[in-house]
């Protein structure tokens, strides 16, 4: 209807363009649909990332160039944050990350898992910021992207994992999340 409208107000060649547009569009997305799609089982794949199960393990790049894996950390409480450098939440986030990384280092660690972003910009918002824990870029080019696995639909969110990577709780920018790492780190005294 929108479209009909938009359409009685241009001019032939305006009218030609824009269908067309939207014509491009629509295959783009039906292309990345049936492409994504036929990459990854959506149902089983984000079940997988639901509270209570196995958080999927994954590999992607550090700051410093290195690979790192999920699953390389052991004995310690996970924190998986994604974020990204133009995410104002999250940057408004990091100084009450930062005092909980210092206080419980030797009890969790933190992955910070830039989306949406140049490299150029993440590397530059780890730097001003001073994020000292695991930081990973999700290009997007994964297969299929880390957000599509964890059903990430906003920035940031925050997983907690238990030490056997059970996903034991997803939160926003909320003093829960907080109050949940240390009813944790309490419990494992």
């Amino acid at each position: 209807m929108i479209i009909a409208i938009v359409l009685g107000s241009c001019k032939e060649k305006e009218k030609r363009d824009l269908n067309e547009r939207i014509n491009t569009k629509r295959h783009s997305d039906s292309l990345m649909k049936t492409n994504l799609a036929s990459k990854i089982n959506f149902t089983d794949t984000i079940k997988k990332a639901f509270k209570g199960t196995i958080a999927p393990d994954f590999k992607l790049e550090t700051v410093s160039g290195s690979e790192f894996q999920l699953s390389s950390i052991e004995d310690k409480i996970i924190i998986l944050d994604f974020w990204g450098s133009w995410c104002v939440p999250c940057l408004r986030d990091f100084p009450k990350m930062k005092e909980y990384y210092n206080r419980y280092k030797s009890k969790i660690e933190i992955i910070g898992i830039t989306n949406l972003d140049s490299k150029k910009n993440w590397k530059l918002s780890v730097k001003k910021h001073k994020l000292e824990w695991i930081n990973v870029i999700n290009e997007g080019t994964s297969d299929p992207d880390l957000t599509y696995i964890y059903g990430v639909e906003s920035f940031p969110t925050k997983f907690i994992l238990d030490k056997d990577r059970k996903i034991i709780g997803i939160y926003g920018t909320t003093d829960d999340f907080y109050t949940k790492i240390d009813e944790l780190i309490r419990n494992s005294e």
